[in-house]
């Protein structure tokens, strides 16, 4: 990377402190379309702004360029924030919701349910309302947001918990491989948070889990990241892990050094 590139990179970095406070700010008022709608609008002047850059070099473009550059380089940067905002903005309201779904409740402010009342009870860590809501025949692989089954949703670092977890394992039906809109699986989603009991029971109940190659090297990726960071506690999940998952992988026919 270029020197002038590095330049501009700790440039739109800082900026990121100030600029974006007025994009989030609109996203909190509920105006995150428009909001998104802005940063795009200053990415593209910071793509003509930056042609600058490549063809002259950074210090010879004009104040009002650099300014330009330094600001819209947040917006780059702001745009992916604030559609991650916009997500958890999204499921921050829901679960204020589901608190009163499950409860027997109207709801907040007329923000609508989009998933089943067992994913709602999930999200809101109700153990007494999911097993009532499995009694009475809740349908466990129901899908709701993004496609997820209730498997899908307490496996979410933010909605887990170990017995609503064991008690979806034993109900009636349940099924362990199903995938989500992404094409991802329950497995999948255990292995992403390092969920170590969660993949050790999921792998003692399924025979031949979907992909598992790619699961093994997803795992070995997030091994080899957690070792650079001095993680033990993660490491030694993902070891743990990979062993189980290694445990299920069918030996090749031509090992490969």
């Amino acid at each position: 990377m270029k020197k002038n590139h590095i330049v501009l990179a700790l440039f739109a970095v800082s900026s990121l402190c100030i600029y974006p406070d007025v994009l989030v700010a609109q996203a909190k008022e509920g105006k995150i379309e428009q909001a998104i709608a802005r940063a795009k609008k200053e990415y593209n002047e910071f793509k003509s702004a930056f042609s600058c850059l490549r063809k002259s070099g950074f210090k010879t473009c004009s104040s009002a360029e650099k300014k330009r550059i330094v600001a819209t380089g947040a917006a780059v940067i702001a745009v992916l924030t604030l559609l991650v905002f916009r997500t958890r903005r999204i499921q921050e309201a829901r679960m204020a919701e589901e608190v009163r779904v499950v409860r027997g409740g109207a709801g907040v402010a007329g923000i609508p349910s989009y998933d089943p009342p067992l994913h709602q009870a999930i999200m809101a860590k109700d153990l007494a309302s999911v097993q009532r809501f499995i009694g009475e025949g809740a349908d466990v692989n129901a899908p709701g947001f993004a496609r997820w089954t209730s498997l899908h949703v307490v496996l979410q670092s933010t909605y887990w918990d170990r017995d609503i977890f064991n008690t979806l394992l034993q109900a009636s039906g349940i099924s362990l491989d199903v995938q989500d809109n992404l094409g991802r699986t329950p497995l999948n989603y255990s292995v992403g948070e390092g969920n170590v009991h969660a993949v050790a029971m999921l792998l003692d109940r399924i025979a031949n889990p979907q992909d598992l190659r790619r699961i093994i090297t997803i795992a070995e990726g997030e091994l080899r990241e957690w070792k650079r960071h001095d993680n033990l506690n993660k490491v030694r999940a993902y070891e743990t892990i990979l062993e189980n998952l290694r445990k299920k992988e069918k030996p090749r026919l031509f090992p490969t050094d």
